[in-house]
């Protein structure tokens, strides 16, 4: 029985991982898709003068970032609240950051 037990926990481990790679394939594939299409809007952004000139990849990867950030948050918080209360919060620290008055150039 106990033989038997660890044929078990060595296959079934093996499964998971296979099904793991999988699914984090797929994952990353969309995840790299969603980045490319943010890139292109903060492109865009940037051509007409709505965001300063930096990389637009690192700003996808920036509000992905903050949004993630707080989607996760909003899982594991015990007590409930909406998400969508937090989206102006989201959008003022990605386009107005959080330095303070005392902090600016």
């Amino acid at each position: 029985m106990n033989s038997h037990f660890k044929i078990y926990i060595s296959e079934r481990n093996r499964f998971e991982w296979t099904i793991k790679d999988d699914l984090g394939k797929g994952v990353h594939e969309r995840f790299v898709a969603y980045i490319d299409s943010l890139e292109e809007v903060m492109r865009e952004a940037i051509e007409v003068g709505q965001l300063k000139e930096m990389d637009p990849r690192d700003m996808a990867h920036g509000f992905v970032g903050i949004v993630n950030s707080f989607v996760f948050e909003w899982i594991m918080n015990p007590r409930p609240y909406s998400l969508v209360s937090k989206g102006q919060t989201i959008m003022n620290i990605f386009f107005e950051g959080v330095r303070g008055p005392k902090m600016r150039r």
